[in-house]
């Protein structure tokens, strides 16, 4: 019989440095991406809003991805990002983490480059 353990499977730690401050991001995890698609799919839906209502309803979606990335973050934090580090922030926790044996066989290879 075969078993796959999910709980075996080590998630890179990565965190995030604001203003000075450290924060762990949290994978975001298949219902928030799901979240965010459908947030994204009924604003493109929506033409009763206005150009401006749109934008708004858009900036607060990613603040909520934001804050579901860096919980431990305060939203008046994020709230005074600039636009380029939120997008930085979102993309950052989008990256696929890259497997920490082939993580560490990198590493290996950097050092022997020195």
């Amino acid at each position: 019989m075969k078993l796959l353990n999910l709980d075996g499977i080590v998630e890179a730690k990565r965190t995030v440095t604001i203003s000075g401050s450290d924060y762990v991001l949290n994978q975001r995890s298949v219902g928030q991406m799901i979240s965010a698609i459908q947030a994204v799919k009924s604003l493109e839906e929506s033409e009763s809003l206005s150009e401006m209502d749109q934008m708004g309803v858009m900036f607060e979606s990613m603040l909520d991805a934001a804050k579901g990335i860096l919980p431990e973050c305060p939203e008046e934090v994020l709230r005074a990002l600039s636009m380029n580090k939120l997008n930085a922030l979102i993309e950052f926790a989008n990256e696929v983490d890259q497997d920490p044996a082939a993580a560490e066989g990198d590493e290996n290879s950097e050092m022997g480059k020195n």
